[in-house]
C-alpha cells in the first residue's frame, strides 16, 4: 500500500481524551523477555457499525485479536528475521464517524494506531499505512468486499502494512508494464515478497528482511535515503566478459507507482578502458521535500549499453542496489552485449 506522510494537524488533545479514556479496555501487559522478540503495542478502533456487522463490541475485539495471530504468523512462519515478532493489541476502542478522526492524529498510548472501517464514506481517510509522525495503519475495507476486513485477504493486506510499519517498501511500485515502457518493451515484475503481492503471498524478499531487521525493536525504521552504497557502477562486457570500453551508458528512470519507463535518460555516459562507469551522483535522486515517496525520486531503471548497431538492457532498481549496501558492499551492474 502506498506510503502516506501527512502533515494535518487536528485537536490532539481532544483525540487522545476519546482515544484513551472512550468505550475502550486496556488489555494487561505480557510479560516477555525482551530477547525473545520485538514486541509493538497497538490501539485498535473499529467504528461502530463494522463491530455490530459481527456481534458488537466484544466479538469485534475477539475476531480482532484472533486475526492478529495470523498476521503475526505470516512474520514469524518465514523464519527469516532476527526475532519472533509480536504485534500486540494493547487496547480497544469503539467510535462511531469519520475514521480521519482517528488516523490522522498522534496517539501517545501505544507504537501504532489501526483503525478498522467497513463502511467508510467517498471522502473518508484512504486506506494504508500514515507513517511519520502519525504511525497509524487505516484498515478501509469494505464489509463485502472479498470475504470482509476479517477475511483471509484482508489479513494479508494488513501483514503487508505491518511490513510498512517496520520499514519494508512497495516492491510493486518498482513494476513496469510492457505497454508503458517506449524504450525496449520489455516488462518488469520485481522479486517474490509479502511486498510485492498483497494476498496469498507468504515469502518474503531480501531487501525486505534487510529492512525489518535493521529496524529491530525500534519503532521508527532507518530512513531509505541512508541505506544506498558508496559506489554505483555500470559494467559493459561482450559475451565472453571481456570489458567494452567506449560504450554509451544510458539510464531511464522509473518513478514510484508510475509503472512506466520515462523514454528520456537521466544519465549518459561512456565506459572506460575497463568498462566501466560509477556514477558521481546517486540517480535516484534523494530529497528533502517530501514530494516522493519515501524521500526519493525513482525507484527503478531501465539500463541501456550500446555499441555500434548492438544495444543490451538490465533493470537496476533500488531493492538490489540497496541490498549491497546491507552486504557491505559496493553496487556494480554487469550488462554483456
Amino acid at each position: 500500500m502506498k506510503n502516506r506522510i501527512h502533515f494535518l494537524r487536528f485537536a490532539i488533545f481532544v483525540m487522545i481524551m476519546i482515544s484513551c479514556n472512550g468505550k475502550q479496555e486496556v488489555i494487561p501487559a505480557v510479560t516477555q523477555e525482551k530477547e525473545d522478540a520485538w514486541t509493538f503495542t497497538v490501539e485498535v478502533g473499529i467504528e461502530k457499525k463494522t463491530a455490530d456487522a459481527v456481534g458488537g463490541y466484544d466479538q469485534a475485539k475477539q475476531i480482532i485479536e484472533n486475526q492478529f495471530v495470523r498476521i503475526n504468523n505470516k512474520f514469524n512462519d518465514a523464519g527469516v528475521f532476527g526475532k519472533k515478532f509480536s504485534f500486540r493489541v494493547s487496547s480497544f476502542f469503539m467510535f462511531e464517524g469519520a475514521s480521519s478522526d482517528f488516523c490522522l492524529s498522534a496517539h501517545p498510548c501505544c507504537d501504532v494506531r489501526m483503525i478498522y472501517n467497513g463502511f467508510c464514506a467517498e471522502d473518508d481517510a484512504g486506506g494504508g499505512w500514515y507513517s511519520g509522525d502519525i504511525k497509524c495503519i487505516h484498515h478501509r475495507w469494505n464489509m463485502e468486499h472479498n470475504g470482509g476486513p476479517f477475511g483471509e485477504q484482508a489479513t494479508d493486506g494488513i501483514a503487508h502494512e505491518f511490513g510498512h510499519v517496520r520499514g519494508a517498501i512497495d516492491i510493486y511500485a518498482l513494476k513496469v508494464e510492457p505497454e508503458k515502457n517506449p524504450v525496449n518493451h520489455e516488462a518488469y515484475n520485481g522479486v517474490k515478497s509479502i511486498m510485492n503481492a498483497c494476498y496469498g503471498e507468504t515469502e518474503w524478499d531480501l531487501h525486505s528482511i534487510h529492512m525489518i531487521n535493521a529496524s529491530a525493536d525500534s519503532i521508527n525504521p532507518p530512513d531509505l535515503r541512508d541505506l544506498f552504497p558508496s559506489k554505483i557502477g555500470i559494467r559493459a562486457e561482450d559475451a565472453n566478459g571481456n570489458p567494452l570500453p567506449g560504450c554509451t551508458i544510458r539510464l531511464f528512470p522509473i518513478s514510484w507507482y508510475s509503472y512506466a519507463v520515462q523514454n528520456q535518460a537521466v544519465v549518459e555516459r561512456i565506459s572506460g578502458n575497463e568498462g566501466l562507469v560509477f556514477l558521481a551522483e546517486n540517480p535516484f535522486g534523494v530529497t528533502s521535500d517530501d514530494e516522493y515517496p519515501w524521500n526519493i525520486r525513482y525507484c527503478n531503471f531501465l539500463v541501456e549499453v550500446s555499441n555500434h548497431e548492438k544495444k543490451a538492457y538490465a533493470w537496476m532498481p533500488i531493492n538490489e542496489v540497496q541490498n549491497a549496501f546491507f552486504r557491505g558492499e559496493d553496487f556494480l551492474l554487469t550488462i554483456r552485449m
